[in-house]
């Protein structure tokens, strides 16, 4: 069948069925060619200028065509977006020249606190023009097409004026932009809120959708959760056959972002939407979905058993959208529950609708757990040293002390961790002013003293930090070898050595990094006693991130270039170090060299 008539400056190329680009494939997609229609890029995992993850982008780029898809631009927001947020998008776009752009309708951020959440917004006639004149604004800006997704939520708002689907149409047209439209966020908030899934799929405008996405959820009873996890589940792939139907061959993704299997397994998925996607599109005489046969009447039968509360009267809470963001925000970032504070529950119950199965608190309280959880989660890729040395509950606990007096401030999760190690000691200082002890029971660092143990602690932090700053470096061009040779010897006493922005110099009184690598491999610990090491951390030319001991001179020459001490008077301070220093430097000079060469320690003269 054809598809309706697109606008002409949303028409674009039909790219098959894709998969989202996930740092855990980067291998196995430049291995080797795939099946695959499109990769789509989480545009905030390439926009820090982090250089490992742009290498891949570029190379998968250079072999796939490449789709954008932001979560952080928080268009919905009472504020404006962030201009220096928009400013490395469009570096970003430009780069990568994706044939479309995309995010969500929602808010995810409010002021300086970003929840790192597709927020949902209110439907109201003010937030239509709000969304609509900064999609206009952003798809001019990146001068191409723009499109926004319909999120899963699991909460409404007692102030909407429309049904969702008649405010993606209005906000659309209003904006004159496209559509990502998420098939299994249909089904998702059709549980959640009690409406027609098949109404939502027939009444988008189809004509302006570019893309769409699939996925698989998670269900618990009273609610469904949008996890990206397994297999798109067999309603999901009926109602995305009825979009199909309507809307024509529209580029489809695979989400898989949950217990993430190997790429060949995603790929199969890819492969079975393709069969779904041919048998719409070929099928003449292709029946739409009875309403007997959505998603909502199947699980009005399966959840009989829920008990349930009469749905409240009709209701509008006038209340200035900036306050209510900010009220919902907070609310998320409680380190308690919902439930145990009365205003909270009389604030919940004027802002939202709730449904038959799950009270306003009940439902906010699904967006603060999920908070919790993400930002945990992150935290314990970031430090799994200290996750290691705390253990999974007591390091659950560190991560919601910090997020209290440390709300997420920037769009990118990277930087949610780097001020740990701080707060880690002003937290041992504070209780050792109080008498407490510093640490919970660690049963692996036992052979140490108390105070042992918070200096252990501490040490970890800082190196883990240390491989944040390694990681998010930016790309630099490395000195060679060869430049080395051609130096006259009056060039190499004044020459300035740079080490390359990745680079860390660290001195450790216990072994840390031997901890780390044994518990990252589940090994057993090395003897913790202490033994002074110095260490430097780096990216190696290879992009993956190393430490390594040093000697003592060799440690003092690297840190005297860091000081900007030309080579002449770092060699002369290190030789008269200590008794023997000299000679130590003359015969390690060369290999240092070298080494530090072949490594990428060094940013090009």
């Amino acid at each position: 069948m054809l598809s309706p008539k697109r606008p002409g400056h949303l028409e674009v190329k039909d790219l098959g069925v894709g998969v989202g680009l996930r740092p855990r494939h980067y291998q196995e997609i430049l291995s080797e060619g795939h099946p695959v229609g499109f990769f789509e890029a989480i545009s905030e995992n390439y926009m820090s200028g982090a250089a490992k993850p742009l290498y891949f982008l570029d190379q998968v780029r250079e072999r796939y065509p490449v789709v954008l898809h932001g979560v952080s631009l928080s268009i919905g927001a009472a504020e404006e977006p962030d201009r220096e947020y928009l400013t490395q998008l469009k570096k970003l776009v430009d780069r990568v020249d994706p044939p479309w752009v995309t995010d969500h309708f929602c808010f995810s951020s409010v002021g300086r606190t970003h929840l790192h959440d597709l927020l949902p917004l209110p439907y109201t006639e003010e937030m239509v023009r709000r969304v609509a004149r900064r999609a206009r604004f952003i798809q001019d800006y990146l001068g191409r097409p723009f499109g926004l997704e319909n999120t899963s939520s699991y909460l409404a708002y007692t102030q909407s004026e429309m049904s969702e689907w008649e405010f993606i149409r209005a906000v659309l047209e209003e904006g004159d932009i496209g559509l990502l439209f998420d098939v299994n966020n249909v089904f998702v908030s059709s549980f959640n809120h009690d409406f027609s899934a098949l109404e939502f799929i027939r009444e988008v405008p189809h004509e302006r959708i570019l893309q769409i996405h699939m996925a698989g959820h998670t269900h618990h009873g009273t609610h469904i959760i949008d996890t990206h996890v397994g297999p798109c589940p067999d309603p999901v792939i009926r109602l995305y056959e009825e979009t199909i139907r309507l809307a024509g061959p529209i580029s489809t993704l695979v989400e898989w972002d949950d217990q993430i299997p190997p790429l060949a397994q995603v790929l199969d998925e890819a492969l079975r939407l393709g069969k779904s996607r041919a048998r719409a599109l070929e099928s003449a005489d292709f029946a739409p979905l009875s309403r007997s046969s959505s998603p909502l009447s199947t699980r009005r039968t399966s959840s009989a058993s829920i008990s349930v509360r009469p749905l409240p009267e009709a209701r509008v809470f006038p209340e200035p959208l900036s306050q209510l963001q900010a009220g919902l925000c907070a609310s998320i970032l409680r380190a308690e529950p919902l439930a145990l504070d009365p205003e909270e529950r009389s604030l919940a119950e004027l802002r939202f609708t709730g449904n038959a199965r799950l009270t306003p608190v009940e439902q906010i309280e699904i967006y603060r757990r999920q908070f919790v959880l993400r930002h945990v989660e992150s935290l314990q890729e970031d430090y799994p040293g200290l996750l290691a040395l705390y253990g999974e509950d007591p390091f659950e606990k560190l991560v919601l002390l910090y997020l209290a007096s440390h709300p997420p401030s920037e769009y990118s999760l990277r930087s949610l961790g780097w001020e740990l190690p701080r707060f880690l000691r002003d937290q041992f200082k504070k209780k050792a002013q109080d008498g407490d002890p510093p640490l919970p029971n660690m049963a692996g660092l036992d052979p140490l003293a108390p105070e042992e143990k918070a200096a252990f602690v501490l040490e970890m932090a800082e190196l883990e930090r240390a491989y944040l700053r390694a990681f998010d470096a930016p790309q630099t061009s490395y000195l060679e070898f060869s430049d080395l040779l051609s130096l006259s010897p009056e060039a190499w006493t004044s020459a300035k050595f740079t080490l390359a922005p990745s680079v860390s110099l660290l001195t450790f009184d216990y072994p840390v990094a031997d901890v780390r690598r044994a518990s990252r491999r589940e090994k057993p610990w090395p003897p913790l006693s202490p033994a002074p090491r110095r260490l430097i951390i780096y990216r190696h030319r290879d992009l993956d991130l190393y430490d390594k001991e040093l000697s003592k001179e060799a440690f003092e020459l690297l840190l005297a270039f860091s000081a900007g001490q030309r080579f002449g008077e770092a060699c002369e301070e290190v030789a008269t170090g200590a008794e023997g220093a000299a000679e130590r430097l003359e015969s390690g000079l060369g290999p240092w060299f070298r080494e530090w060469t072949e490594l990428g320690l060094f940013s090009a003269f």
